[in-house]
């Protein structure tokens, strides 16, 4: 599997739903779940993307979830802003203001 860059990502996705209890078979209808993560793209394959919600100086990461491209409706990249402001006084805009930062992606 090749690496990436450990770009901040999100990416919307179908996910799988189980049903762990006794249930009538008439009452059954398929569940498919919109879900939505928010983490580093420690990996990526012609199949799947690996995202992390933690990673540290050594290289290590945590909590990692492995989404198969098929199930992938969106995803994009986000962009934190890491300079600092030039004139004193500039407040940091709040969120939904200032300029838009995300690139969006479709699934395909």
């Amino acid at each position: 599997m090749a690496t990436t860059s450990n770009k901040l990502v999100y990416v919307h996705w179908v996910d799988a739903c189980s049903q762990d209890e006794w249930t009538h078979l008439g009452s059954i209808t398929p569940t498919i779940l919109d879900t939505y993560t928010v983490g580093y793209l420690v990996a990526e394959s012609k199949e799947g993307l690996s995202v992390a919600s933690t990673i540290n100086e050594a290289n290590d990461a945590c909590c990692i979830i492995h989404i198969p491209k098929r199930w992938i409706k969106t995803k994009g990249t986000l962009h934190i802003e890491t300079k600092q402001r030039k004139s004193k006084g500039q407040n940091v805009p709040a969120v939904g203001e200032g300029s838009d930062n995300c690139e969006v992606q479709t699934g395909e």
